[in-house]
């Protein structure tokens, strides 16, 4: 699954395939599924449509941005082999990282929770 992401003036391609969790332990020495599975646990308690709900579970410790941005730099990196790293492409965006999430949350989820579905019958 590929979709375009538009953040501001920004835009990426991210796509979610079967090799991206490889990328992911390969990059970050993290087990994919397992903090995949945590995110979508911490995701589902929260409202990510509202900014203070988000902001507020982020404080407390109950949305882990970080997984959430490295899955999102792995299915760039997916859609364009030759993106920067993981912090200097977050760098290119020059926005605040609760506008950045906000922005690509709803279209990110999509790929995000597309891993955790199976089509093989």
């Amino acid at each position: 699954m590929e979709k375009t992401i538009k953040v501001g003036d920004y835009e990426f391609r991210a796509k979610s395939t079967a090799a991206s969790f490889l990328t992911y332990k390969r990059e970050f020495g993290k087990d994919a599924m397992a903090d995949l599975l945590k995110f979508a646990g911490s995701a589902s308690k929260v409202d990510t449509s509202d900014e203070n709900a988000l902001m507020s579970a982020m404080s407390e410790g109950n949305f882990d941005f970080e997984i959430f941005l490295r899955f999102v730099w792995v299915f760039a990196k997916s859609a364009d082999k030759d993106i920067k790293p993981f912090e200097a492409w977050l760098d290119g965006f020059d926005i605040p990282v609760i506008d950045f999430i906000m922005a690509i949350l709803p279209e990110m989820q999509e790929l995000l929770f597309a891993q955790l579905k199976t089509s093989v019958a």
